[in-house]
């Protein structure tokens, strides 16, 4: 079976607040293994980049010295994989920071009875650097 294009990228974007400001960003889905799941390497990493530097907390300081923000600002390295989708692994080279994610718990629901999803996550959050 494999890893394949589901044909869904850009279907819906998604939206999260950060700050009191709701930020837009392009999700994508894989067919792997007769099911579809969300394709990690793209989306987060495209969630991560909209949120910017408010994404990767600054280590022992309220807020991040001005060249460490840009840096997070900029597009992180991703590293995700079908094979094992529970572990996301994000590195802005700029910053010297990676951020680990992995998800610990998960919920999937179709409530409306209208093709929507309704998903929900616990994950463990690690960032080094």
């Amino acid at each position: 079976a494999g890893e394949e294009r589901a044909g869904m990228a850009g279907l819906r974007g998604a939206a999260e607040k950060v700050k009191g400001v709701e930020v837009g960003f392009g999700v994508d889905f894989v067919r792997y293994r007769d099911r579809v799941v969300m394709n990690r390497e793209v989306s987060m990493c495209n969630e991560l980049t909209a949120i910017g530097a408010a994404a990767i907390p600054s280590a022992g300081a309220s807020y991040p010295e001005p060249a460490v923000a840009r840096a997070r600002a900029d597009r992180p390295r991703c590293v995700w994989s079908a094979s094992n989708p529970n572990i996301f692994t994000a590195t802005w080279d700029g910053a010297g920071v990676t951020r680990e994610i992995k998800v610990t718990k998960r919920a999937v629901s179709t409530p409306a009875g209208d093709g929507s999803l309704e998903t929900s996550e616990y994950a463990r959050v690690v960032d080094a650097g």
